[in-house]
This record gives C-alpha cells, structure tokens and sequence, in this order.
C-alpha cells in the first residue's frame, strides 16, 4: 500500500453513489462530506488520522457527491498508512471558487486547487529548503507562490541578472510525480508555442535532482484574484481593459487551436502598468485533442455548460463563457452561482444569471448586454470568437468614451458629441472631441473609391487602347497595299521607259514610306501603354474584342506579347506580320 494518499473531490455526473447501500464500504475510496466554507467535522477544519484512531468514516457522515478522500487499497485507513500524517488546510476566506476538476477517465472526477496538502512532519518537506540553492544557472530567492500543483520561486540567473518565475511539482505530490511530471510538461509545451504580450512566457523546462522545473518570466504586479479582493469590484473602464487585454491573448491562442479551459482570477497577472496577462496552461488542450477531451477540466465557478456536462464538445467559445464569468464577478464583486458544487453546476447548465444592471444601476446598457452575450448557456448564441468580442468591446469604448489628447486614455464621458467642461480624470487636460476614427474611416472610404476609379479607369482604357492598336494595325495594311502597288507600277514604268512618270511614282512611294514608319511608331506608343496597365484589364481588352477569333486582333496580342518579354520596338516583325495578312486577305 502506498504510503501517502490524497484528497479528491468529485460529484457525479449521472449516476449518484447511492448512501445507503448495504455494499457501500466496499468502495474502494472513504467518502467523507466537504462544504467548502463549512467545517469538515466536528467544527474542525482539519480531516486527520492520528495514531491514536484507526476508526473508518461510516456513509452517514458523508454525502457522496461532494468528497472522496482516497486511498489505494480496499482497506480503510490506519495510522500504519503513512509514515506523515496529512491535512487538509483551507486558506483564510477561502471558497471552492479555486476548485479545478479534472476526471481522469476512469469515471472519477477528481479537483485539484489551492486548497492543498503538506506533511505535519514539517521535518518532510520544507518548502524553503530550496531557498539559496540553485538550479542549473538560477538561484532561488523566495517562494512567491503556491497552488494545488506545485510551488512558485522567485530565482535570479546569475549570468545575467535577470529574475525568473520557477513554477515546480510540490512534493506532497511526490504519488503522482509521473503524472504531474507529464502535466508540467504539457503546460511547457503548450506555453511555448504562445508569443504575446498578455501570455506568461516560458523560457525553459528543466529537471533537476529528480524534480521539474517550469522557468517563466517574472511579472511584477498581483494576480487578478488580489486586485478583486483588495478592490471588492473594479470600475468598469478598469474591468473593460483587463478583459480586452485577455481577449487579445486568447485570440493568439485561439488562433494556434489552444483552449485555455482554466480562466480564472488567479490565472490572470496584472502588471505595474496595468496589463493583465494570462498565465497557467496546465489543462490546456489543443482543439480535437481527443484523449485531453475525454475528462471535464476546469474551474467550476467558471466553467461553461458544455465544459460540464459535454466536454468532448467544447471548443474556443468554452473561454469566452469563462471571460464572461470574470468580467461579471469584475463589476459586481461577486459570481453568479455560488454554492456547493453541485448548486454550481446546476447554475451553470440551467439557472439564468442576474444581469449586471441588478447589481451596478450605472452600468451602461451596452455594456450589460455584452457580458450577458458572453455567459449564454448555448455557445452559439455568444461571440462567435474572441476577436468579434474584441471589436464589440472597442465599439462600445468608442461610442461611451473619449481618448485623452495629451496622456491617451479612455474617459468615461456622459455624451462625448457635446462636451463641456469636462477634463481627464488621469491627467486633467481638458477633453476635447477627436475625429480620430471618422478621419480614418473617411481615408479609408476615400482610398476605396480611388481604387475603383483607377480600376474603372484601368479597365476601360484597355479597351480604347487595344481598339486603337487595331486601327493602327489596319492603316499600316492600307499602305503596305499601296506600297506594293506603287512597287509594282515602277516596274511597268521602267520596262516602257517613262522616266517622269517613275519620278512621280517614287515620290508617293516615299509618301507611303513615311506614312508606314509614322504608323509603326504609334503602333509602338499604344503597345507600351498598353504595357504600363494591368495585364488583367489588357487580358480581357483582348478577350473582349476578339470576335470570331479576329486574325488582326490575335497578330496585334502576339505583338503585346512580345513587347512585354523585350521592352522593344520590332518593326520589322509588325510589318511582316502585316504583310502576310494582307496577301491572305488578297
């Protein structure tokens, strides 16, 4: 038998343990009751075995959706065990809003959160014993964090003085190390492939003395859950930037197919100068990951119907649901369903939540309408992705506030068309009205209607031109035939000796001449203009025009042709070309 256990918390999805089984300790897991933010029993808030009892917890004290406390054999537990005795510590003011679940495929669902587990024998474990070791290049400063996986260091690389984020596997979870192992890794793997400004970034996966070690940036500022806590609820120009900010990172993250599946207040970091960033993607799951699908995963007070009851089903509008939740728990300081986990559940799949207004009167409509949008129990009827969220939230910020000129942020204003003396609340310039976005809509207006004019353009002066070139063509085969005629009467002058008549012929004959190399030399003019348009419109001037397959019109599109590979004038070739039209048409 393994010499330590765990607590798990589970309900049941459609079939209830039923208590009062005759067959009920035949279970292999001890069932014991856990309401959270009540006392386990006896008004304690510790569950223990001591050395002293070896007594079983019977099914009348418990209530089988709720808790498991596991063990790995059929046999109840006993101070022979384990060699430390382990707790169950609830944090001050804690809820089961940090509960994850997980079901691990087996039919169990198991939840993991920030309520936790550590050895009494404090001579076991200490957690600042890594407290001035190092690991590979980074020595550990201080432990800044800790949840249901592992502990979080503070650690400065000693090459270059810069301070990380060291997340690691607790060791009260050394019975899972493999699995945790694998999940650290996962999250690493995943993490890595996320480049963005409101994502933790991962720089390195390390294991060391047979523990794993996830190396992240460090991020000066608190986590969302502390600003709520601190704040009791945000105003709304604070809470609309720390979602826009979360919707532009998922949206990165949407866009590579991962479904975060965990968004919560404690998974957000706000930084110094106020940008959230999205870190934790421990269950992360790439989108039609059929074996991540298989188990529900999450954080049940901001879990989405689907992700409950169907998550095979989920996709990107899983997060969006979960945004929805923390942009309402943001304004009104608290969440919609709240309760035991099975109330929860129960509001998520089926109770509809009090809107916004219920609870902040001053909230703009738009705004409550946004928020309800997001937190529908049927994913179609949300944002259809994060981005559409993105430009509602944008919209709405365009039609209710207005942009500082001098330090560039958002004021609430009552009716920014007609400002009076209203100043900045961060800065005090006074406001003024900016035409900002009607000027670039107007820029982009009219650069639309340049380019169809230019495309107009383009494509009716194709036609003119290649009609042209077919008039120029057949004036240069009305002197190419004159020119032969005139050859030919030199010929009859000269056998009958007419030499004033042959003066008189070779003066029209250079007439003619001229005539041919001034047509040439337009025939050129055309072809190069034709040259500087589209080969689209020039196409399709050609296409137009070639009626019943146009012998001219096929000889003046050879020569573009040309024209187009040489960049050159080839007289000789239009005139033969000509020439050979004109005996056919003779």
């Amino acid at each position: 038998m393994s010499e330590n256990y765990l607590m798990k918390t589970v309900f049941e999805e459609d079939n209830m343990i039923n208590e009062s089984s005759d067959n009920y300790n035949d279970f292999q897991n001890t069932i014991i009751e856990d309401d959270s933010d009540e006392n386990i029993s006896d008004n304690s808030h510790y569950i223990q075995k001591t050395k002293d009892s070896q007594q079983s917890i019977s099914p009348d004290d418990c209530n089988a959706q709720e808790t498991i406390l596991e063990t790995d054999s059929d046999q109840n537990i006993s101070h022979t065990d384990c060699n430390g005795v382990y707790e169950k510590r609830l944090p001050k003011n804690s809820s089961s809003n940090d509960t994850v679940i997980e079901n691990n495929g087996n039919g169990d669902t198991e939840f993991e959160n920030d309520e936790y587990f550590e050895f009494q024998d404090k001579k076991k474990f200490d957690p600042k014993s890594l407290i001035g070791q190092k690991i590979d290049s980074l020595m550990i400063e201080s432990i800044i964090g800790e949840g249901g996986m592992g502990l979080v260091y503070l650690a400065r690389h000693e090459k270059i003085n810069k301070r990380f984020a060291v997340k690691s596997i607790s060791p009260r979870l050394v019975t899972k190390k493999e699995e945790f192992k694998e999940r650290l890794f996962q999250e690493a793997k995943i993490q890595a492939l996320l480049e963005h400004p409101n994502i933790i970034q991962i720089t390195n996966f390390i294991e060391h003395d047979s523990n794993f070690y996830l190396v992240m940036e460090f991020v000066e500022g608190e986590s969302l859950e502390d600003l709520i806590k601190n704040k009791k609820r945000l105003n709304d120009d604070e809470a609309v930037k720390i979602v826009m900010d979360i919707v532009r990172g998922l949206t990165h993250a949407h866009d590579l197919d991962i479904i975060h599946r965990d968004i919560k207040p404690s998974n957000i970091m706000i930084t110094k100068d106020g940008t959230a960033k999205i870190m934790d993607f421990g269950i992360a799951m790439m989108r039609d990951d059929a074996e991540v699908a298989k188990g529900t995963a999450g954080t049940i007070q901001y879990m989405s119907p689907e992700q409950i009851s169907r998550p095979k089903e989920i996709d990107h509008r899983s997060d969006i649901y979960s945004i929805g939740i923390l942009f309402y728990q943001m304004l009104t300081g608290k969440i919609p369903f709240e309760g035991k986990t099975e109330e929860i559940k129960r509001g998520h799949i089926l109770c509809e939540p009090p809107p916004v207004s219920q609870f902040v009167p001053e909230i703009y409509p738009e705004l409550n309408t946004i928020i309800m949008k997001a937190i529908e129990k049927d994913a179609d009827d949300r944002f259809n992705d994060c981005s559409t969220f993105f430009h509602t939230l944008d919209d709405y910020l365009y039609k209710t506030h207005i942009e500082c000129p001098k330090c560039n942020k958002l004021n609430r204003v009552e009716n920014k068309h007609a400002l009076t003396n209203e100043k900045c609340l961060y800065c005090g310039k006074k406001l003024k009205k900016s035409y900002f976005k009607m000027m670039s809509l107007l820029s982009f207006v009219s650069v639309l209607l340049i380019l169809t004019i230019f495309t107009i353009h383009q494509f009716k002066v194709s036609h003119v031109l290649v009609k042209d070139t077919k008039k120029e063509g057949l004036l240069m085969i009305t002197q190419l035939n004159k020119k032969q005629v005139l050859l030919s009467a030199i010929e009859k002058a000269k056998a009958i000796g007419r030499s004033g008549l042959i003066k008189k012929i070779e003066i029209q004959l250079a007439q003619v001449s001229k005539n041919i190399d001034d047509s040439c030399n337009r025939y050129n003019t055309i072809l190069e203009d034709l040259n500087q348009l589209f080969n689209a419109f020039v196409e399709k001037a050609f296409e137009d025009n070639n009626n019943n397959n146009d012998q001219m019109i096929q000889i003046i599109y050879k020569h573009y042709q040309n024209y187009q590979s040489n960049f050159s004038e080839e007289k000789n070739l239009w005139i033969s070309d000509f020439t050979s039209l004109t005996n056919k048409v003779n």
